[in-house]
């Protein structure tokens, strides 16, 4: 199951505010990794047009733990108040561990 390590606002170097989300699997499988890390790749499809995404994960396989880690950006023109920030932040760590999830389902239910 996956869960949320953590996330935070990365430094000020380019005109968006940047979001970095932590998140970790530590029961995950090779063949699950396999399978998830294509479906990583369309997850920024279903983001709202307004933001930009990059998805990395590690996966390491003796330890069986995937760490999966979204840069979320926000143009600065954009940019919400700090109150909204943190509705944003909710949203988008929620619609990820629901995606995540269904996508594990998906997989098992292939199996």
């Amino acid at each position: 199951m996956i869960r949320n390590i953590c996330y935070e606002l990365l430094d000020k170097t380019k005109p968006t505010t940047d979001i970095l989300f932590r998140f970790e699997d530590m029961k995950i499988n090779r063949e699950q990794y396999v399978f998830l890390k294509d479906r990583l790749d369309n997850f920024d499809l279903i983001i709202d047009s307004e933001y930009s995404i990059k998805i990395d994960s590690t996966f390491d396989e003796y330890k069986k733990i995937l760490i999966i880690e979204i840069i979320l950006s926000i143009s600065d023109l954009l940019k919400p108040k700090d109150v909204q920030l943190d509705q944003i932040i909710n949203d988008h760590s929620y619609r990820f561990i629901n995606f995540y999830e269904r996508n594990i389902q998906l997989f098992n239910s292939k199996k």
